[in-house]
């Protein structure tokens, strides 16, 4: 039933087709099958991209399935994305990998959102190193009228494997229509301007300067505005999909004007160590600008944590964060202000 148009449109997702055979071999399995499986998800791998091909379940149940080089060379836009003088794979892009993965081996079915997302351990890289990272999935799960996926980003230096990221993909048939929002309240004005805090407090190069103005903040409150990411292209020189699934920048700066507020507040940075709920309404989130509006729900013992919504231009929602957490550190102070590349990129 598949076109050869919208077969280009598959394979651009990276979703590879069914032969009519094996499809129909599959079928006559499945209705004879005693198992009592009430609901089985089928798909293909394409054998022509070894990046994409499963290898075997591991100890926990969890599948390989894809892998990309992590650095400079092939991710153009870690270079705005340095901390102690070296380049480091930004939370956001992580949510990206780990949404792709679940999104590939589940075809059909939409991006909704993150639930328990955990940095246990930031890829953070030599300028001249490129390290292979491996995203794995576990079997998909039924929840209510969504379905969740269990996923991981790993890497292995030596023989040693780190897992740095682990969080449970919300996908669904069909995306829910956004919860209405209240009317936004009036806060302090921020004093400085963009040019102000990414040169004196954040770290973040060119392509991550993204909060086109903070308008205002208080002890438990804040309110940016922001671009929405460049096409993937821009920043990634293979990118998994011709769009984003999130939208990596309007997400980092929600996480950058949490800085400035733990900075204004707390006298000190911070930086994103997860979260509990992301929930996303629309597909992709719309071009040009969104506002972001921040709450902060708990302070104490070095863990921020804060919900933030993004609106459209009509104040509509478009995503929310529900307890994201944030590591607060003056030792942070210093490593943002060495941002620079001290090592030629071989």
């Amino acid at each position: 039933m598949v076109t050869p148009g919208l077969a280009q449109v598959f394979e651009n997702e990276g979703i590879g087709l069914i032969p009519l055979a094996d499809g129909a071999q599959f079928l006559l399995q499945e209705l004879s099958a005693s198992d009592g499986a009430v609901e089985v998800v089928a798909g293909v791998w394409n054998e022509g991209n070894s990046q994409t091909q499963p290898a075997s379940s591991d100890s926990h149940g969890l599948t390989q399935a894809f892998e990309r080089e992590i650095g400079l060379s092939t991710m153009p836009v870690l270079a705005s994305h340095v901390i102690d003088d070296k380049p480091v794979l930004p939370l956001v892009l992580h949510i990206e990998f780990l949404a792709h993965a679940a999104m590939h081996c589940n075809p059909g079915l939409m991006f909704h959102g993150v639930d328990e997302l955990d940095l246990l351990k930031g890829m953070s890289l030599e300028p001249s190193e490129s390290r292979l990272a491996q995203v794995f999935v576990g079997k998909v799960r039924k929840r209510d009228e969504f379905f969740s996926v269990p996923v991981e980003l790993r890497s292995r230096v030596g023989t040693r494997e780190f897992v740095h990221s682990r969080a449970e993909i919300v996908l669904a048939s069909r995306l829910p229509a956004a919860p209405a929002t209240s009317a936004g309240i009036t806060l302090e004005p921020y004093r400085q301007s963009p040019a102000e805090f990414y040169e004196m407090i954040l770290f973040h190069g060119p392509e991550l300067r993204g909060l086109s103005v903070v308008e205002g903040m208080e002890e438990l409150a804040f309110s940016a505005k922001a671009r929405t990411a460049p096409p993937p292209s821009q920043w990634l020189k293979q990118p998994l999909r011709s769009a984003w699934l999130a939208d990596p920048l309007a997400l980092d700066c929600a996480f950058q004007a949490m800085v400035l507020w733990g900075v204004q507040y707390l006298g000190a940075p911070n930086l994103p160590s997860g979260l509990r709920r992301y929930r996303q309404f629309r597909r992709e989130f719309p071009s040009g600008e969104v506002h972001i509006a921040a709450r902060i729900v708990n302070n104490g013992s070095g863990i921020v944590r804060a919900d933030f919504t993004f609106l459209d231009q009509a104040d509509e929602l478009v995503a929310r964060i529900e307890c994201g957490g944030f590591v607060q550190s003056a030792s942070l102070a210093p490593a943002f202000r060495r941002h620079h590349l001290n090592a030629a990129v071989s």
